[in-house]
């Protein structure tokens, strides 16, 4: 049995939601140890001047680790935040991170082109999903800007 269009845009809507929402969550607990940090900081050493402010909202997840173990044996900001700058290099982690986002993005865009595509113009050929599926970032771009105002899934992708 084949899903339904309105099922189917339903449940890309959902995991859609999902994946915004925890987005704001992984955010948010950032958020939460920078503030809980800048306050064990300032207890030890007093009000951060701006460029210290700086370097740690700017500071990644894993330094803010690794200043959260330095924090209890530093005995300046600068030793405190020293490790910041000898290590400036990207790490696997980063790297990695940043190519599941890279990818993540691809994916978001595809899902909800098609699911606008399907709630428009109803179910769409193999070859259509394909070009949709293999489009470049300035194509997803163009299809997006599209959508509203072509007549006809013919008309979108420009056959």
């Amino acid at each position: 049995m084949t899903e339904s269009v309105g099922s189917k845009a339903a449940r890309i809507v959902l995991e859609v939601a999902e994946g915004i929402k925890q987005e704001g969550r992984e955010e948010g607990r950032v958020i939460g140890q920078r503030q809980v940090l800048q306050r064990l900081i300032e207890s030890r050493f007093g009000v951060l001047e701006t460029a210290v402010h700086e370097q740690l909202e700017s500071a990644s997840p894993d330094e803010l680790i690794c200043l959260a173990e330095r924090v209890l044996i530093a005995t300046s900001l600068h030793e405190l935040f020293e490790i910041l700058e000898r290590d400036t290099s990207i790490t696997a982690a980063d790297r990695l991170m940043q190519e599941g986002r890279e990818e993540g993005l691809v994916i978001g865009q595809q899902e909800m082109l098609q699911m606008l595509i399907e709630w428009r113009f109803g179910e769409f050929g193999i070859a259509e999903l394909d070009q949709l599926e293999s489009a470049s970032p300035e194509e997803r771009t163009r299809l997006a800007e599209r959508v509203l105002t072509a007549t006809s899934v013919r008309e979108l992708f420009g056959s």
